[in-house]
């Protein structure tokens, strides 16, 4: 059965190695599906709101770029904290799915509300809450990537605590 809503559950499955290699699988099935989903909606988007060239256009240009090292940067910390390079993949792929239910549950009400709040507050400034979102959006990026390192952290920790005590039982 997948797990949605507790990292640190599907932390100690990949830990005990109590998940098949199918139920890994699926995780990655998630994300294809998702990205697949993504893929026509932003398509769409451009045709449902006509996109203006100035500040916002400039802004969401170099918080993307921004994200993208975050992404990569959060990438590259995550492998360099996991312990084991052959189940990396894995890990990474099943450990995003909690972390990603986790933070679109918090971030889509704090959306709304960004959008609502600018513009019922600011109406002048229709951009307003697309800006916001828009410089906030590296910084969601880093604590999510933060976020699965912790995990990653966690797994490695306990998977040396293991090692370790295993490893001592027959010396004295």
């Amino acid at each position: 059965m997948m797990i949605f809503f507790s990292p640190r559950k599907l932390e100690q499955q990949l830990l005990n190695e109590s998940i098949t290699a199918w139920e890994k699988a699926k995780y990655l099935v998630l994300a294809v599906v998702v990205s697949a989903l993504a893929g026509p909606l932003f398509w769409v988007t451009p045709t449902v709101k006509e996109q203006h060239t100035g500040i916002t256009a400039l802004v969401q240009l170099m918080t993307t770029i921004v994200g993208l090292y975050i992404t990569y940067k959060g990438v590259r910390k995550c492998y360099s904290t996991n312990n084991q390079e052959e189940k990396f993949i894995e890990r990474f792929i099943c450990l995003r799915v909690p972390w990603t239910v986790i933070f679109g549950a918090v971030l889509a009400p704090l959306s709304i509300a960004i959008i609502v709040i600018a513009k019922k507050a600011f109406p002048e400034v229709p951009d307003l809450s697309s800006f916001i979102i828009y410089i906030c959006s590296p910084f969601i990026t880093y604590l999510y990537y933060y976020a699965l390192n912790c995990s990653f952290g966690r797994i490695s920790e306990e998977q040396s605590e293991a090692t370790s005590t295993s490893g001592n039982s027959g010396l004295r």
